[in-house]
């Protein structure tokens, strides 16, 4: 028949601070306001983190897509990523070749700033949960840390790097290109103002 059986377990419940500070579990003094500003800190280089982690895979994947998009004699002549190469020409003006080495470049930027975001969470992290130690009478910090501040990263405030303009020529009309050389825009002149979108539909439909 039925049995019953008896387990112990913990259960980890997170509670929103004014929900907590209802049930009595903190107050001013066991979570004063600095201990809130450190943990409003935390979360803002957490959120950092996850940026860069996110920017930084993305600039993986470009790169994968760039490297599939070389020639295979373009692939040989770049050999070892690791080893200098010095490039024929031809190669070193490829497009394909200059948009890839950009996205390599924009791999190791972000690399940088991942482990930098990383370390930046981590000092963060600590600092607050042993400054709610302390404030909560945990003998293991019975004097308080030096303060830490969260500073926001260089790249948070970062303006995008714009488009190339090359003006136009008697053979070839003026054109936009994307930072990484991958795409390229022609601008052509359009009859009159106003309607710009189905002139270029047209145009395209020639």
């Amino acid at each position: 028949g039925p049995r019953a059986v008896e387990a112990e377990t913990t259960a980890l419940v997170w509670l929103r601070e004014d929900i907590a500070r209802d049930y009595g579990l903190l107050d001013d003094a066991t979570f004063p306001d600095e201990a809130r500003t450190a943990w409003d800190d935390q979360a803002k280089a957490a959120a950092d983190l996850a940026t860069a982690e996110k920017n930084y895979y993305d600039a993986r994947a470009k790169t994968r897509e760039t490297w599939l998009d070389l020639s295979a004699d373009e692939r040989t002549a770049l050999g070892d990523d690791d080893r200098a190469t010095v490039l024929p020409q031809a190669v070193a003006h490829s497009p394909a070749v200059t948009a890839w080495q950009t996205a390599r470049e924009e791999v190791r930027r972000w690399q940088q700033r991942l482990d930098a975001a990383a370390k930046d969470h981590h000092r963060l992290h600590l600092a607050a949960a042993r400054l709610t130690a302390h404030h909560q009478g945990s003998g293991s910090v019975p004097v308080k840390d030096v303060p830490q501040e969260y500073t926001a990263p260089d790249w948070r405030s970062e303006a995008p790097e714009p488009y190339k303009v090359t003006a136009a020529t008697d053979s070839a009309p003026r054109t936009l290109t994307s930072p990484d050389g991958r795409t390229v825009h022609e601008v052509h002149e359009v009859p009159h103002d106003g309607a710009s979108f189905f002139h270029a539909l047209l145009a395209t439909a020639r």
